[in-house]
């Protein structure tokens, strides 16, 4: 049943105890000789509801596809049972199935339709609105949630003829069998209340009848292992043209104009069984409340994990991804979780359903976006790493002369990482993280380079200095002139080597300015450019916001005004399938009450005749004119009497057809006669035999 995610039949057969439910369920249903227990004693063999194990599938007229399923019931009227547990029989039936076939033996008589005085008490036993709407039943409110009938009439042994001898359809005897009878009786009113509730409960009505299956009595009692050639042709023909009705006939179960699969159906039992176990009257709003929030609590998980599964692929299988693909991809994710949650989700009240959905998907996609950072940001590194392989390696091996050459080659690694790495909140970080390091180890390497040379220098120059004055004092009996000019030239040399130094220091400051100078331009490039690619961003996802919340308003929108016009169509179905049936009951009582008051015209005038011709033989012409004339104010005012009568019988039948305060008062007066009165339903009475 959980597996059934397309919408179903659910055909119910239900009768007196041992009239061969289960037989023709086997037969004709599921075509063949065993399946739903059979048995040749007067025992039950069915007790509570019985649900077929698979999905029936066949063909209609047309060529299309109709699934059903198939729920076998405990006959009623058993000797071990009570009305109220047939009664809930009954009602249960009712409440699961699209179409309701009711199993009777002989003909729809007076003893037929007492069979079928649960009608009666249906207002005991089913609820329409929940104790919280208030508000009082009708038959209207009923027959919108109950499923199309059958009556379907075994043993039949009758001929289907009117007065005239003309052949009438077995629909217009279940028809003339709901006429109400005259009459105004306690008897008779409840007799006709019977009538009246199957009609308003059951517009869509039809009835069927079969002769007997076998005409040798022994094999009554072993009819199931019976093999079908032994059965009489005309009970096999019939056989073929029933199942072809009812196939053609149901119609997938329908709740408020939805269609229910299995998983709606297995809630829906649920629901009406846990009332009737806990004592409570089963109510079909609040059925369809318990629906409509499993229903919608499933499409939530579906689309969640739609979503939650794609990320997944994604983060597998394609991160990272620019900004702009990751929104892309977003939006499709969180479209298509969307349409499954719209798909599935049934009923009106499914806002907290959808901020929820908001909510994890706004939440998901923070995950999906944090994930692609780290992503981003590591491959952006190995990426960065790799195209700065070449320079760092030059710069290790002291290859540049001036930083001017590494800064013309560092600027074409960057603008080689700028091509090849997909836009990312991660791009700019990672660049300007790296630089911003390689930028200040290359300037110390640079700087510790100057100061070494400048060392060098200036040791090689104490050195010379040093020797000259060890000369010098060697020499200390030169000429004067000649050691002024020695100094002279020392002086000159550390007057060079001190500018020098200061060159060299100047340079070393001069690169150090480079350095910051070019640190503060990339960062300051780097923050605007981070700057610009947040604000697109930004402005990308308010624009898809504004997208996704403009879609969410039309497909509300779209939904409820389907769904007005879903209610409204079904609405003026239903009133022109009431309206359609009262003329056709006003057109068939009429042509009735026309043949019967043909009828007794004609008997009365045959009458006349009779008598007429009486007196003529003995009496004289006096006594016979006087006796015609007798009888001709007689029968004036025999047929005065009739056409006032048929008068206001056609006044009441247009009272009826204008008002339903009889029909109200029934009610009325059953729940007014049944206020306290609780169900009490055994756990067992819903089973089935395999759940798929």
């Amino acid at each position: 049943m959980l597996q059934i995610e397309y919408p179903v039949s659910v055909i119910a057969v239900v009768g007196l105890y041992r009239t061969g439910k289960s037989f023709l369920l086997n037969r004709i249903l599921l075509e063949q000789s065993d399946g739903f227990q059979v048995g040749p004693t007067v025992n039950p063999c069915t007790k509570g509801l019985w649900l077929w194990n698979r999905v029936m599938k066949t063909q209609d007229k047309d060529g299309n596809t109709v699934n059903y399923l198939i729920i076998d019931t405990e006959g009623i009227g058993a000797l071990d049972t009570n009305s109220q547990h047939d009664s809930i029989i009954f009602s249960l039936a009712l409440l699961l199935s699209s179409y309701f076939v009711y199993n009777s033996v002989g003909s729809i008589d007076e003893g037929a339709l007492n069979n079928l005085s649960l009608v009666v008490n249906l207002t005991k036993h089913i609820h329409v609105r929940s104790s919280a709407q208030g508000g009082e039943d009708d038959g209207a409110d009923f027959a919108q949630y109950f499923p199309s009938f059958m009556w379907l009439v075994r043993d039949f042994t009758l001929q289907l003829v009117n007065h005239d001898g003309q052949p009438f359809s077995a629909k217009e005897y279940l028809e003339r069998a709901l006429q109400p009878v005259p009459g105004f009786t306690e008897q008779i009113e409840a007799k006709n209340r019977i009538r009246r509730m199957l009609t308003h409960f059951f517009p869509d009505r039809d009835c069927f009848t079969m002769v007997r299956p076998v005409t040798d009595e022994s094999l009554l009692q072993r009819l199931s292992q019976t093999p079908s050639d032994q059965l009489r042709p005309e009970f096999r023909e019939q056989m073929l043209t029933l199942r072809k009705t009812i196939v053609s006939c149901a119609k997938p179960k329908k709740m408020n104009g939805t269609e229910l699969d299995g998983v709606a159906l297995v809630n829906l039992a649920y629901a009406y069984t846990m009332s009737i176990n806990t004592g409570s009257v089963p109510s079909i709003q609040n059925a369809w409340s318990y629906i409509c929030e499993s229903k919608c609590q499933q499409a939530l998980n579906d689309a969640i994990s739609s979503y939650d599964k794609q990320s997944k692929e994604m983060i597998a299988n394609e991160l990272p991804l620019s900004m702009e693909d990751l929104e892309h991809k977003h939006r499709a994710m969180e479209k298509q979780s969307w349409a499954l949650f719209q798909k599935h989700a049934i009923g009106s009240d499914t806002e907290n359903f959808k901020h929820q959905l908001e909510d994890k998907i706004r939440e998901l996609h923070r995950l999906l976006q944090n994930e692609n950072s780290a992503r981003g940001r590591d491959r952006a590194k190995e990426i960065l790493e790799k195209l700065y392989k070449d320079v760092d390696a030059k710069v290790q091996s002291d290859e540049f002369s001036a930083f001017e050459e590494f800064e013309s080659e560092r600027k074409t690694v960057r603008s080689k990482y700028l091509e090849e790495v997909p836009n990312g909140p991660a791009k700019q970080e990672v660049l300007s993280s790296f630089m911003e390091q390689k930028l200040a180890e290359v300037g110390l390497r640079f700087g510790n380079r100057s100061e070494r040379e400048i060392q060098k220098e200036n040791k090689a120059l104490c050195t010379e200095l040093k020797q000259q004055k060890d000369e010098l004092e060697k020499i200390g009996g030169q000429k004067a002139k000649a050691e002024n000019e020695q100094l002279k030239q020392l002086k000159e040399r550390e007057t060079v080597l001190r500018e020098l130094e200061q060159t060299k220091e100047a340079e070393l400051s001069e690169a150090r300015v480079k350095i910051q100078n070019i640190k503060t331009e990339d960062e300051a490039r780097m923050t605007k450019e981070r700057d610009e690619a947040k604000a697109r961003y930004e402005d990308l996802r308010v624009k898809s916001e504004e997208k996704i919340r403009n879609l969410k308003e039309e497909i509300n929108a779209k939904l409820t005004e389907n769904k007005v016009l879903n209610e409204r169509i079904e609405s003026l179905k239903a009133n022109e399938q009431r309206i359609n049936s009262s003329l056709q009951e006003n057109k068939t009582r009429l042509h009735e009450e026309k043949e019967n008051l043909s009828s007794q015209i004609k008997g009365l005038k045959e009458q006349l005749q009779q008598t007429q011709k009486e007196l003529s033989d003995e009496k004289g012409e006096h006594q016979m004119t006087r006796l015609r004339s007798e009888k001709q104010e007689e029968w004036d005012r025999r047929e005065l009497a009739q056409l006032k009568e048929e008068l206001s019988e056609k006044k009441k039948l247009m009272e009826n057809m204008i008002s339903k305060d009889l029909y109200k008062r029934d009610l009325e007066s059953q729940k007014s006669q049944n206020q306290s009165a609780l169900v009490f339903y055994p756990e067992h009475v819903f089973r089935t035999s395999h759940l798929v």
